[in-house]
């Protein structure tokens, strides 16, 4: 046997993930989408996917973006 054979037999096969550092700010136009959505009633987790972000993104926005008053869903309030 080969090097790579008794090697691939002690240890199990991993799946290798490689972050590609792609990130990027989220920009006004889309905190007015988030704004808007939030409005609708969208999950952040919803919100995440259309925008191509991960969810804690989202909640860390809407944090930072609260106005301190519930809105017509009873959650807090966010302006972009």
């Amino acid at each position: 046997m080969s090097r790579l054979c008794v090697f691939s037999l002690l240890q199990p096969h991993r799946t290798e993930v490689r972050l590609t550092g792609k990130y990027r700010y989220l920009t006004f136009e889309d905190r007015k989408k988030i704004e808007a959505w939030h409005l609708l009633g969208d999950r952040p987790v919803d919100i995440a996917a259309r925008l191509s972000v991960h969810h804690t993104t989202i909640y860390k926005e809407l944090q930072r973006g609260a106005t301190g008053a519930l809105d017509a869903n009873q959650r807090e309030g966010y302006s972009a």
